[in-house]
């Protein structure tokens, strides 16, 4: 099995896992709707935060890299 699956197979998982505590956490709390969306809102913020340093972390990569080649 390559391992791009594993990968890909265990964060969709994890998606689900942090979609079901998000539901949960909606029933628990008695969320209204407003309040629900503000919370995807801020689960949203938090993931483009996460691929702005992954972004980040892979030009500077590429910049080591290509110096290296020099």
């Amino acid at each position: 099995m390559p391992k791009f699956l594993a990968v890909d197979s265990f964060f969709m998982r994890a998606g689900d896992v942090v979609q079901a505590g998000v539901v949960f956490a909606r029933e628990r709390l008695a969320f209204t709707v407003p309040g629900f969306a503000a919370l995807n809102v801020v689960l949203v913020g938090a993931w483009l935060a996460v691929v702005a340093m992954i972004n980040l972390d892979l030009r500077r990569k590429a910049r080591e890299s290509k110096a290296a080649e020099l």
